[in-house]
């Protein structure tokens, strides 16, 4: 498997914030050593950094969704926080579905319970705050069937 190296900007905010609210003998500042830059997806936006550098912490998940209406749905997972967040290692669909197909970062796999999303291991496994990605797409026999689904993170 990959390895990504990627610093957790919601741990990072934890420790600026017990470094100010008890600052270690010797302590002087943090020096933040790569700056936001447009298109760096492996690099926090600035209103992440912005809010880890007052310690302050945003807690959202990766939210998967579906999109309603007749015929094929389109699967997403979303970002609506202010800091990057792990994608989610696998999305479980327990409702009945006629056909589907992985997209993006995810991969199709049949499982016990149901159609499983499984995050592929050859990508980056972060999404951008304010971002969408597709995971997939689905069919169903009806319409007003809701899509009944498990994230594992």
């Amino acid at each position: 498997p990959r390895s990504y190296a990627f610093a957790d900007p919601v741990q990072s905010a934890r420790l600026v914030r017990e470094w100010t609210t008890e600052r270690p003998t010797g302590l002087t500042g943090i020096v933040w050593y790569r700056l936001p830059v447009g298109g760096d997806r492996r690099n926090w936006p600035w209103e992440t950094l912005r809010l880890v550098s007052r310690g302050e912490e945003d807690t959202t998940t990766a939210v998967f969704t579906a999109t309603p209406g007749p015929g094929a749905r389109d699967l997403h997972v979303e970002n609506h926080g202010k800091f990057p967040v792990r994608l989610p290692s696998a999305i479980t669909i327990h409702t009945p579905v006629i056909a589907a197909d992985a997209a993006g970062a995810y991969r199709l796999d049949d499982h016990a319970d149901g159609l499983r999303l499984i995050l592929r291991e050859d990508i980056w496994p972060w999404i951008a705050p304010d971002e969408k990605i597709p995971a997939g797409w689905l069919r169903v026999s009806e319409e007003s069937i809701r899509i009944d689904s498990s994230i594992t993170p």
